[in-house]
């Protein structure tokens, strides 16, 4: 799964430190939000966490890992760089099947679109898209870039290969020692 180009829908707290993670696992990433404004906001917040994970002697060369976090407003600007997505947008069940009526019109079919949530229902987000076997939760624990521990969530009619992804990107970009699966 190298040269692998992952779309984060959602520049807030988790989506920013899940970009972060992407980008120091050696994955470019891409995140989109709707706003310009929280995207600049994000991308300072990730530089300025960069720099203070080479201080530690986490990473040797921040700015090249910054180098891999890109931004954009544009949905057909991530579906054009992205191929595999992680939506960690608001915990609201009617923004989220929002969010994935528009990533299943703009990404292929074989594209896992995942999902971020703590608590909502995998298969009621699902709903939202034409491929439900697509749509895989995979939870971070805050902060990702220091919880070594992901839990992945099918729903009732996620493909076991689509899961097998998600759990393979996780493994590899070191998000989780601790890969927790289930059902919702």
């Amino acid at each position: 799964m190298t040269d692998r180009a992952i779309g984060v829908v959602g520049a807030g707290t988790m989506g920013l430190s899940i970009a972060q993670l992407v980008a120091q696992s050696g994955s470019e990433v891409v995140i989109r939000d709707i706003d310009e404004d929280i995207l600049n906001g994000a991308s300072s917040e990730i530089e300025t966490g960069l720099h203070e994970a080479a201080e530690r002697g986490y990473l040797e060369d921040a700015d090249s890992v910054f180098d891999r976090v890109h931004t954009t407003t544009d949905l057909d600007t991530l579906a054009a760089e992205a191929n595999f997505v992680i939506e960690a947008a608001t915990e609201d069940i009617d923004v989220k099947q929002a969010i994935f009526e528009e990533l299943d019109d703009s990404f292929d079919d074989d594209v896992v679109l995942g999902t971020n949530t703590s608590a909502l229902s995998i298969t009621e987000i699902a709903s939202a898209v034409d491929n439900p076997e697509r749509v895989v939760g995979i939870h971070f624990f805050n902060p990702p870039t220091k919880m070594e521990l992901v839990e992945l969530i099918s729903g009732y009619k996620t493909d076991d290969g689509m899961l097998e992804e998600a759990r393979q990107f996780v493994t590899e970009i070191g998000g989780g020692a601790e890969v927790l699966t289930r059902k919702r």
